[in-house]
């Protein structure tokens, strides 16, 4: 065997060894994996549920018993923030506490329950219960029928201690005293965001 022939079957041999070594170029990248479902809520309703609450040494919020204007037909996004003094903005220590944002397809009622008008004005009301992350939405009879509302609240002066928070959801209750019923949930852990969409207004508290 000549040396050029020589040389060339120890090239090959190293080429066979090393692809066998690596894989198939076309097949060794594998697209990143799906990212998991949020989990799905209890089935069962709860008569009490244990409700997620904020630091003690959070700042206080601007207003635990506000009130704002939507116009019927027009979406809205309303944000309930911490007294911004001593706050740095960061992601986990941010100036909001709530985020409600109201589709255009939203059908409003009045405080008497009657339907408002297209290009009427309605009132809406939000009651935070203090300490907690829990709110109550009015008025009652307001409704999302082809387009979910969105509520959010930053986790992040919550007290979670040794708690899982991807195990947190947001529960709804029809009137005081009567059973919790969990909502589908979405945690953003990166934007310290706890998510649920509505469907009517209601009393929603973040808990387990």
């Amino acid at each position: 065997m000549t040396a050029n022939k020589r040389l060339y079957r120890s090239i090959s041999l190293a080429t066979i060894m090393l692809l066998a070594a690596c894989g198939d170029p076309a097949t060794s990248v594998q697209p990143p994996p799906e990212p998991p479902p949020p989990p799905s809520p209890p089935v069962e309703p709860a008569a009490q549920i244990d409700t997620l609450h904020i630091k003690s040494e959070a700042p206080g919020l601007v207003a635990y018993d506000t009130t704002f204007s939507v116009v019927q037909g027009d979406g809205h996004e309303f944000i309930l923030e911490y007294d911004s003094t001593g706050v740095s903005q960061s992601p986990e220590n941010d100036r909001w506490f709530l985020k409600l944002v109201l589709p255009s397809e939203a059908k409003y009622v009045d405080s008497t329950g009657r339907a408002v008008a297209q290009g009427d004005t309605a009132q809406i009301t939000v009651r935070v219960k203090q300490g907690r992350f829990a709110v109550e939405l009015g008025p009652d009879g307001t409704q999302f029928p082809s387009n979910p509302a969105a509520l959010m609240f930053n986790y992040g002066f919550a007290d979670v201690g040794a708690k899982n928070v991807n195990e947190l959801f947001v529960w709804y209750q029809p009137e005081s005293g009567q059973q919790w019923t969990a909502q589908r949930t979405t945690i953003d852990r990166d934007e310290f965001t706890i998510i649920a969409e509505l469907e009517h207004f209601s009393n929603y508290a973040v808990a387990w």
